[in-house]
């Protein structure tokens, strides 16, 4: 799972093959499992993630079996055990892993890389190797059993079990930054307690256990023989505990001997280790105490400590502490709680030895002034290697003067003892240069106190030699001289300020005079000499060489020859120099003919050689730049590279901005389209010049449409025509008209609703072209009314189209001829045609 967080209640099972892990997680995921985690190749598999099983973690592959792996800052922790038929736990990168159960494995059981951490509260074993760390810490608070392949192996070091070495509560198994700590188990070391007791009053024995690890409840019991008869929990921490056994008072009339011992597993098992007190049913009093000093002194000098010693009779007496004190005399002292005397001022004191019971002892001490050293040391010598000097203690006094005075000799460099040097004389060394030398003269402390110094100036090495002769010249140029050199030597030029153990002098003026001088140089022991007499040498003039430039274009060209002075500047001829061969230009000059040498653009400055130079002209072939120009258009030009002669290039298409009302029409090597021309696409051989290629434009035209829109016969043809070009609409009846139907007009609309236009006019051409739609209008006919005889006005009615109707006139619109009336209107004036009545709806 990747970037993401998991819980399972129960257990977790990869049963696939291959590469089959019981969890796995990566890139910074979480999962969390409540029961066990079994897999094939790995029980978990953790990266860069972190994972926590409370139950078990298994893996039971043959190979490749790892109970928990893990990598890259990964953190693993187990709740239970961990068994992994190859690795118990493979981790490296810096992952953390916590066990509270044991780890198991056939093969290894834990092996860690790239200074990563494991805790392991349980136990670690295998059947062949225990642990394997190459960097990093692994704590097992458990044991650790391995067979004898490897116990446990720290950055490729086996160690055994033995090996540990102790570290708190740890052996420690180590090298370089691998560390492994395996628990020391419980042990208990040592138990004392007071050496005799009276049985008889009975009372408490106050018992000290110490061990390592010990648990919190530690059993101590006294045993009379076989048998158990006073026991109590000790106290305090797992290396230290203390308690007191409380003893009842002894019925019987003898000695008990007690054996006290201790167990950490609540009286099962006791440690080896064990101590013993002998209760007394009634105490052995003393009787007679004998104070003696060592070595049977009873006279020294003040300060100087005596041991006294109190001897006890008899020798078996329960109580033989004594307590000592001092009575002062003419003299005073001090005594310590073992009796060691130190007297504090000279005279006689009285020292005192005595128990609780009032037996008692005195002796008598004498503390005489101890003399004390001081006066003069001379050194005699000079202070310089390989001088020997010489310590005369002849001024050293003593108050009191005395001449039992052990005294010591001991030489110092700057105040550290020189190993062996403690005589009264002594021969400089080289480590002395440079430093102070002291002899101190100490007494022995006993019979005299106090001590005598002395010291020299700072050592200094020996005097150099005599002044050597003069340096003598090697060789010379005109920027560098080479003196002869010699060993041990040192080499200076006039104005420098430092000495050179070398004799060669470059980056010198031309034809200038130098003046040098010689020295032998200092060693460890002996200054350098003096300088020597000095020698003067002038540099030669600085010399010059040629330099040729060549055409090299394969004809007898002569050759340009300059002469340059040698380390100057100098400027490279130009690129016009020579004329360049047929159809080829200067590129460059080179140091070689071929061009693979150093290559300098005409111009260039060059540093004139200690040899004489040469330069050939390295030409190329000539580049003609193909250009395309928009000629009356706008935008970007299409782009081609140079083209060398004879090399051709398919024509580009045309990506320029057409001017208004035109259009690209082609490619023309002259701007008014006179020259040749060329479509895109086509293939063009650049000959020896440059290709300039302008944009053909043509005007757009735009066609004129008749359409019959209702009508019919043929539409009128009109010729194309450019943007406000003048055109003859057509006539009236270039299209048969609609059953009872007229010409009314053009229109650019087929409704009618554009703009209308009259048959045969002038009109302009719009951008884009024009439809001209016929607009037909109704046929109308006149009703005329005759007054056939009648008297009137002969009357026109309005005229109506084929289809409509109208009301005929009254009656009444004629005067009737004498002794006529009316009829009817008739479309005959003999009444033979059709007849309406006045005022009937007739249809046109």
């Amino acid at each position: 799972m990747d970037h993401g967080n998991i819980e399972v209640q129960g257990d977790s099972i990869g049963t696939g093959s291959g590469n089959s892990a019981g969890a796995e997680a990566t890139e910074y995921s979480t999962i969390t499992i409540y029961g066990d985690v079994r897999g094939l190749t790995d029980g978990v598999r953790a990266e860069e993630s972190t994972i926590t099983v409370h139950g078990n973690c298994s893996a039971t592959a043959t190979y490749c079996g790892d109970g928990v792996t893990a990598a890259l800052f990964s953190n693993v922790t187990v709740k239970g055990n961990v068994y992994g038929r190859d690795y118990g736990i493979r981790a490296g990168n810096a992952s953390h892993i916590r066990v509270e159960g044991n780890v198991h494995s056939n093969s290894c059981a834990i092996w860690y890389t790239s200074n990563s951490e494991a805790v392991i509260l349980g136990n670690v074993s295998s059947g062949d190797k225990g642990i394997i760390l190459y960097s990093g810490n692994i704590w097992v608070e458990g044991t650790v059993s391995a067979s004898a392949s490897a116990y446990i192996e720290v950055n490729g070091v086996k160690k055994n079990a033995s090996d540990g070495v102790i570290d708190g509560n740890y052996y420690r198994f180590s090298n370089n930054t691998a560390y492994v700590y395996v628990k020391i188990p419980p042990v208990i070391n040592d138990i004392s307690c007071d050496e005799s007791f009276i049985v008889s009053t009975g009372g408490d024995l106050h018992i000290n256990v110490s061990g390592i690890n010990m648990p919190d409840d530690v059993v101590v019991a006294a045993f009379n023989g076989e048998t158990k008869e006073f026991e109590d929990s000790a106290t305090g921490d797992s290396s230290s505990k203390t308690v007191t056994l409380s003893f009842t008072p002894a019925e019987g009339e003898s000695d008990i001997n007690y054996t006290i011992k201790a167990s950490m597993d609540g009286g099962s098992t006791w440690a080896v280790v064990t101590d013993s007190v002998i209760l007394r049913h009634a105490p052995v009093p003393v009787t007679e105490i004998s104070i003696s000093s060592e070595g049977d002194i009873t006279t020294l000098y003040t300060g100087n400590p005596l041991q006294l010693t109190a001897s006890v009779t008899p020798s078996d007496a329960d109580y033989t502490n004594v307590t000592w004190s001092v009575i002062p005399g003419t003299g005073d002292a001090t005594i310590t709680s073992s009796g060691l005397l130190t007297g504090t001022s000279a005279g006689t004191v009285t020292v005192k030895a005595n128990d609780d019971s009032g037996v008692f002892d005195t002796f008598s001490v004498t503390f005489l002034t101890k003399p004390v050293m001081s006066g003069t040391i001379t050194i005699n010598g000079q202070a310089k290697y390989d001088e020997v000097l010489t310590a005369d203690i002849s001024g050293i006094i003593y108050t009191p003067d005395t001449s039992d005075d052990n005294y010591t000799i001991q030489w110092k460099r700057y105040g550290v003892n020189i190993s062996g040097a403690t005589g009264n004389t002594y021969k400089l060394v080289q480590a002395d240069i440079g430093c102070v030398i002291t002899v101190t003269v100490s007494a022995d402390g006993i019979n005299a106190s106090g001590s005598v110094s002395a010291s020299t100036s700072t050592v200094e090495k020996l005097d150099g030699p005599p002044a050597p002769l003069p340096p003598t010249l090697n060789w010379k140029d005109h920027n560098s001289i080479h003196l002869n050199e010699l060993p041990f030597m040192a080499y200076k030029r006039d104005g420098d300020s430092s000495w050179y153990a070398y004799a060669d002098f470059t980056g010198l003026y031309a034809n200038t005079t130098y003046v040098f001088r010689a020295k032998i140089m200092a060693n460890a022991t002996t200054k350098e000499s003096s300088p020597s007499e000095p020698l003067s040498v002038t540099t030669d003039p600085t010399p010059e060489h040629l330099v040729t430039y060549y055409a090299n274009d394969g004809d007898e060209t002569p050759t340009i020859i300059n002469s340059v002075q040698e380390g100057t500047t100098f400027q490279l001829i130009a690129a016009d120099s020579f004329t360049p061969p047929l159809d080829k230009r200067f590129k460059q000059w080179n140091e070689q003919a071929d061009g693979t040498g150093n290559g300098y653009s005409a111009g260039s400055n060059g540093i004139m050689q200690t040899v004489d130079m040469e330069f050939y002209a390295i030409w190329e072939r000539t580049t003609y730049p193909v250009t395309y120009y928009s000629n009356g258009g706008t935008g970007t030009a299409p782009t081609e590279a140079d083209k060398q002669s004879e090399e051709s290039f398919q024509v580009a298409v045309n990506s320029f901005i057409a001017p208004v009302e035109k259009k690209f029409m082609e490619w023309n090597t002259k701007t008014d389209g006179s020259g040749d021309s060329i479509l895109p696409g086509a293939t063009v051989t650049v000959g020896y010049e440059k290709v300039d290629l302008y944009a053909i434009w043509e005007v757009i035209t735009y066609p004129v449409t008749y359409h019959a829109n209702g009508g019919s016969g043929e539409a009128p043809l009109e010729s194309d025509r450019a943007k406000d070009n003048v055109f003859l609409t057509a006539a009236a009846d270039s299209f048969i008209a609609p059953v009872e139907k007229k010409f009314k007009q053009w229109n650019t609309k087929a409704n009618g609703t554009g703009v209308g236009y009259g048959a045969e006019v002038n009109i302009s051409m719009p951008s884009g072209g024009i439809d001209l739609y016929a607009i037909w209008e109704d046929i109308t006919y006149p009703a005329t009314y005759h007054k056939n005889d009648g008297t009137g006005d002969t009357v026109t009615g309005s005229a109506k189209a084929f289809g409509q109707s109208f009301n005929a006139l009254g009656s009444d619109e004629f005067a009737a001829p004498t002794e006529k009336r009316f009829i009817e209107w008739n479309t005959q004036a003999d009444g033979n045609g059709v007849g309406y009545t006045a005022g009937t709806n007739i249809t046109m």
